[in-house]
């Protein structure tokens, strides 16, 4: 997948009536907002739900680039996966870069929709994409942090069991694995210029985790208290990767949106199938992982 290939166009038949608020209420049902962690900003944040969708775009982040694929497509919705309004805003002023894409959007009446923490721990959501794109002979997966039960039920109806939701995913591989291998598997695998490893340590690999975006910190308990041998992460922070070095946790840090960029095409291929009558597009979004040596 290359980040510089700015969108594809997944498929597209006549305009329908679709009303935003419907769609909305769909891809709830599907891909629950009740899975969100409690600080997230997930559901739509901006548009009419009584506005009729006329296509949609799917990305990581809002952008400029999102805008125009917009326009191209004649679509008036962006399904993101970072929410575009997070923190309460006292100002909309077109000065300020942020706020200023937030009025171009209302100008050009487009609606945003976020799909983040909910998404991650869904099944078949943001973990397992990652879990996916390695390609790894795998005897097991599992949730590595199961989402809180009484927050999901919150969702009516689920669409999937909430054994496969949470966060991380934990694969038992087949064959042991050395850490060198898996370096390499990460960094061609999702197309990362640059791979960080938080020890020079090489190690045989039974049993990894893998975390899209950014690790917990609190997680490194669990961590050992489920053996694992290697996490896959899209960040992480220089104190806890030397956290993880000193218990002989082998920690890959391939850059947060390469992580995360994998479940861009699922994503939109799903949301496809709850309005097949819709256009799709994927805007892959900026190569923020420029690593040079």
């Amino acid at each position: 997948m290359n980040p510089d290939y700015d969108a594809e166009q997944a498929h597209a038949n006549h305009r329908p009536d679709i009303r935003l608020g419907d769609l909305v209420e769909q891809i709830d049902q599907a891909i629950p907002f009740a899975l969100a962690e409690s600080w997230d900003k997930v559901g739509l944040l901006l548009g009419d739900p009584d506005a009729l969708v006329t296509g949609v775009v799917v990305t990581l982040d809002v952008t400029d680039r999102t805008i125009e694929l917009c326009e191209v497509n004649q679509a008036n919705l962006i399904v993101v996966h970072h929410p575009l309004i997070f923190s309460p805003l006292s100002t909309l002023r077109a000065d300020i870069a942020e706020q200023s894409l937030i009025r171009t959007l209302i100008q050009k009446d487009i609606a945003v929709l976020a799909l983040h923490t909910n998404l991650d721990a869904a099944a078949g959501g943001t973990a397992d994409c990652l879990a996916d794109a390695l390609d790894l002979p795998e005897q097991n997966r599992s949730v590595f942090f199961p989402v809180m039960v009484e927050n999901a039920l919150a969702a009516q109806p689920l669409s999937s069991d909430l054994t496969e939701t949470g966060h991380g995913r934990v694969l038992d591989l087949l064959e042991p694995l050395d850490s060198r291998e898996l370096k390499e598997r990460v960094r061609t695998s999702l197309e990362s210029s640059g791979v960080r490893q938080n020890s020079d340590a090489i190690a045989l690999l039974h049993r990894l985790a893998v975390f899209p975006g950014s690790f917990d910190e609190s997680w490194v308990e669990r961590l050992l208290d489920l053996e694992v041998d290697a996490i896959v992460t899209g960040e992480i922070k220089h104190h806890v990767g030397l956290k993880l070095a000193l218990r002989g946790i082998v920690a890959l840090d391939a850059g947060h949106d390469v992580s995360e960029r994998v479940v861009l095409p699922n994503l939109s291929h799903r949301l496809s199938q709850l309005a097949p009558e819709l256009a799709f597009a994927v805007d892959y979004g900026f190569d923020y992982n420029k690593v040079t040596f």
